[in-house]
């Protein structure tokens, strides 16, 4: 019984609802037949189009702007038309279209207004019959454009009659992360757009705007925002840390992480900043375009650096790699175990930085011209030759000049000229001998016989001059 009850209010309910509509459309109950409606005005198309006796003006108007999108794109057959066609088909007027009924009567529909608070009043039911016109979308003269203390900063199509709190409707009303907001400031230019006048109205003010109108919803900037610094490596907590907006001391900051593990490398703690901090807060964020414009960024900063410069060729392509190092590896060392260098540890870093400690290895790192590259246990007071070995010794092609990179500093130091002491995270560099063939060497003794060939016709020229 409970069932049968159920279908039959559940058939009631159908019913009264297709009363509902069709007392709005005048088409027969439960009908699906297609009506016919006529566009106008400026619509990407425009003519008269099939409608079902259900369907709203919303509805047929995206559907038609959808379809008429689609084959377009599919129509494009090169990057420029799919450009243009982009271009073409940003967007059509939702305000101020007029609906011409076949029996006379006429409705101002705003389908923006109908987008955000869902009232039918302005997305009716098609009937049979219908006109609708479509205004020209022209945001470069008739707009009113709103920014400030509000959801939804935009430009929006302007209407006869537009009051500042419709324009604060239809940017999605006042954002509630600004307090005290009470006031609009209005920038009002005159017809040749050389002179302003500024008005400041109540935000509840039925305030009548007027076309070209730019509204400012004043508010002061909420600072309650997530600045934060991105800590990896060795503390026990790591990951984004929160802090103030002016920054936090860099002792805070690992203090917030947890500390130190026990196989923090504290005296090689790096501070990032700039781009390559941009970088590795959005490493798995950055698309193609922002990445192009790191890139660009860099150039930038090159050509502002080296415009000024007498530099030769050798010297700007040393400088190029420099200024890359320079804006991808911003920063410092920071040892936290030097306890008479506070200024270190009381580094303010700010939003977007990044701490990263690496974990301590006691090992040297032996490249180049050894049999056996690669890490080599760190033994304490050993010298460069012990590590040598341990990676198989030099090889013919090894070059005397074997360098010391120090690991934290990355400091270049010559092992025969400088009583140095290594330390665990150093590298051992052993370059290469440049192989030299017969040719190198007749090239090079046709140089010097050049130049002396010359010498000794300017000594011959002196001499016939003397006589």
């Amino acid at each position: 019984m409970k069932k049968i009850l159920f279908f039959i209010l559940l058939f009631v309910t159908f019913l009264n609802a297709q009363i509902e509509l069709n007392n709005e459309s005048k088409t027969p109950l439960l009908s699906l037949q297609k009506i016919s409606v006529t566009i106008g005005g400026d619509f990407f198309v425009t003519g008269s189009f099939p409608a079902l006796a259900n369907e709203r003006v919303d509805e047929l108007l995206t559907r038609l702007y959808t379809q008429a999108k689609q084959a377009a794109f599919s129509a494009a057959r090169d990057e420029i038309t799919l450009a243009k066609v982009s271009e073409e088909f940003e967007d059509y007027s939702l305000r101020n279209i007029t609906l011409k009924r076949f029996d006379g009567t006429e409705k101002i529909l705003d389908l923006a207004r109908f987008r955000l608070n869902g009232d039918f009043e302005n997305n009716p039911y098609l009937k049979n019959g219908d006109l609708l016109l479509l205004p020209m979308l022209d945001l470069e003269r008739n707009f009113i454009e709103i920014d400030g203390a509000i959801n939804n900063p935009k430009k929006i199509q302007f209407v006869e009659g537009d009051k500042l709190s419709d324009v604060i409707f239809l940017a999605q009303g006042i954002n509630k992360a600004y307090e005290n907001v009470t006031h609009a400031e209005i920038s009002r230019l005159s017809y040749d757009g050389n002179e302003e006048e500024i008005l400041r109205v109540d935000i509840l003010d039925e305030f009548e705007l007027q076309r070209g109108d730019r509204i400012k919803i004043l508010a002061d900037e909420t600072q309650k925002k997530s600045f934060k610094v991105l800590v990896l490596g060795e503390v026990n907590k790591p990951g984004f840390i929160y802090i103030k907006k002016d920054g936090t001391k860099i002792s805070e900051v690992i203090k917030k992480a947890g500390g130190f593990t026990e196989v923090a490398w504290q005296e090689n703690v790096k501070y990032i900043s700039g781009i390559s901090a941009d970088i590795m807060f959005n490493e798995n964020n950055l698309t193609e375009l922002e990445l192009i414009e790191i890139e660009n960024k860099i150039r930038l900063e090159q050509f502002r650096l080296s415009r000024l410069s007498n530099l030769n060729v050798e010297d700007t392509l040393y400088f190029q790699l420099e200024n890359e190092l320079n804006v991808y590896n911003s920063g410092r060392i920071i040892n936290f175990t030097d306890i008479s260098d506070l200024s270190s540890t009381n580094l303010i870093v700010k939003d977007g930085d990044v701490i990263h400690i690496p974990k301590f290895e006691e090992y040297i790192y032996v490249f180049g011209q050894v049999p056996h590259k690669g890490k080599i246990q760190y033994v304490k007071n050993k010298d460069y030759k012990y590590y040598i070995e341990k990676a198989g010794g030099l090889v013919d092609q090894s070059k005397d000049e074997i360098m010391l990179i120090k690991g934290t500093t990355k400091n270049w130091l010559s092992i025969e000229k400088d009583s140095i002491n290594i330390e665990p995270g150093d590298f051992l560099w052993v370059p290469k001998e440049p192989v030299r063939g017969f040719d190198f060497y007749l090239k090079q003794v046709g140089s010097v016989a050049g130049i002396l060939g010359s010498v000794a016709t300017l000594i011959l020229l002196i001499d016939q001059l003397n006589k």
